[in-house]
């Protein structure tokens, strides 16, 4: 902004000052405190909380949808996510998540009767509403966190003009008379106060966005383990091998292997807390340090790990779809996870030559796909959000 060190403009790497130049516009010429509001306060790491939240949203959004799909693919005992079993332990995020995704599935073949349908589901199955909502809840309570944060005041020492010393009864006390200036001609006779402050410290959002990484990594790990289920007869009942003709198995592309696993682990390192630091700086004055801009990368980066986990859910629980297609062409899977399921196929298609497919990995697909197709667009209704959150009142969502 003041021309020095480097920028992009459309995408190409220059100096500043060159940039500002093609851009048209001025470098900015600091004066008083500008500096200090540039630099000294957790604007940066405010920004990134703001982007991490969008990220987050999308992603959990597209977690519902992927766990919907994967019922239907696992022919899922749906027990779990009924109104009478959330009701015994009714945590407002938890049920609200288990009606989304009930609302989901409505109309799908696993509400009639299947006598192969097994009793119940393996626990990351079972237990993948309950951390998604838990996620939820974690997500909104950052979400309220960083509103506050970005329309509040961290700057010290702070400047209170219109205050008097009749505006609260310790401001007429003789040590806080120290920091009151008198109105004169400059001020249009207003006067204030200056106080120094410890508002530049920036919690209690730089603990929340480590809780909600947290809450990503114990979602992440149900993600991971349901993936692997569907490698157990025991509980898809059926092989894949046992519905679909060898002329068909040929031209179904496979994504069997470590992936998920190799990703999981990445993701479960970024759970770990940044440890809390204090080094004493400036004439050991400035003797913390909050790591905010550490943990809210870490945060971001966890957020797109968990979407590469995903993607890996996603190709998982579309390819069993087909299966249980395959298995009677007559069964109904929900308006959003069908939905959902055609628009994959564009882009992934079930019957495809070999010498046809795309040399990307198909991971990388879906999870382009998942970016540039938000759950939103397959799913844009549902249970209202707990009233408990800062959200507006219209709309479904938070956005």
């Amino acid at each position: 902004m003041v021309g020095e060190g480097e920028a992009y403009l459309n995408g190409v790497r220059m100096p500043a000052a060159q940039a500002l130049s093609q851009a048209g516009l001025k470098p900015l010429e600091p004066f008083a405190a500008d500096q200090a509001a540039l630099i000294s306060s957790n604007a940066y790491a405010q920004a990134q909380a703001v982007l991490l939240l969008e990220d987050a949203r999308k992603l959990l959004e597209w977690t519902d949808l992927s766990y919907a799909m994967g019922l239907n693919g696992m022919n899922s005992s749906v027990t779990p996510i009924s109104v009478p079993v959330q009701s015994m332990r009714p945590y407002p995020w938890l049920t609200w998540d288990a009606a989304r995704i009930m609302d989901m599935i409505k109309g799908s073949y696993l509400f009639d009767e299947d006598a192969a349908r097994i009793i119940q589901d393996p626990e990351s199955m079972r237990a993948s509403s309950q951390r998604q909502g838990s996620a939820w809840q974690a997500w909104a309570d950052l979400r309220q966190s960083v509103l506050l944060s970005i329309n509040s005041s961290d700057h010290n020492p702070a400047v209170l003009p219109g205050l008097t010393p009749q505006s609260s009864p310790e401001l007429s006390t003789p040590q806080f008379l120290k920091y009151y200036i008198k109105g004169g001609p400059l001020s249009n006779g207003k006067s204030g106060y200056i106080f120094s402050n410890a508002n530049w410290d920036p919690y209690p959002m730089a603990n929340q966005v480590e809780a909600f990484t947290i809450s990503l990594t114990n979602l992440g790990v149900a993600v991971a383990q349901r993936i692997e289920r569907f490698r157990n007869p025991f509980f898809t009942v059926v092989k894949p091998v046992d519905v679909l003709k060898p002329e068909e198995r040929k031209d179904i592309p496979t994504f069997d292997g470590y992936l998920p696993t190799d990703l999981w682990q990445e993701l479960a390192d970024l759970g770990t807390p940044v440890t809390p630091n204090g080094q004493a700086i400036v004439a050991t004055v400035e003797d913390l340090e909050a790591q905010t801009r550490i943990k809210t990368q870490r945060a971001r980066e966890a957020v797109d790990l968990s979407f590469h986990l995903l993607a890996q859910d996603l190709l998982t629980a579309s390819y069993w779809m087909e299966i249980r297609k395959a298995q009677n062409p007559q069964r109904k899977f929900g308006e959003a996870p069908t939905a959902a399921l055609e628009a994959l196929r564009q882009v992934i298609p079930w019957h495809q030559a070999a010498s046809e497919r795309q040399k990307r990995p198909l991971g990388m697909v879906a999870y382009d796909f998942m970016q540039e197709n938000p759950a939103s667009k397959f799913y844009p209704g549902g249970p209202q959000a707990p009233k408990s959150a800062a959200f507006p009142t219209a709309g479904v969502l938070p956005k």
